[in-house]
């Protein structure tokens, strides 16, 4: 029999309902690598898709500046999270 050596949970979207946060997050990170805030959660949700790397070229975001938005996305996540529970 075989063992069960790696469980992976898709938590983002699948066990959580976490989209507004998602939109909150990116938008602080657009900002913060100095581009404009995403103005809606409804132009969110049209421009997003995976990969990332399509998403910000969609976004025009240069591959150069792509490392610093996933570092402050990390980091406006948990604020955002925080926030949307209230």
């Amino acid at each position: 029999m075989r063992r069960i050596e790696t469980i992976i949970f898709d938590v983002s979207g699948v066990l959580i309902d976490d989209l507004h946060t998602v939109w909150k997050a990116d938008s602080d990170a657009f900002e913060a690598c100095g581009f404009a805030r995403i103005e809606s959660l409804d132009r969110f949700k049209e421009t997003f898709r995976f990969p990332i790397s399509e998403y910000c070229k969609a976004m025009r975001v240069p591959d150069n500046i792509i490392p610093k938005m996933e570092k402050e996305f990390r980091r406006a996540y948990p604020k955002a999270r925080a926030l949307s529970k209230g």
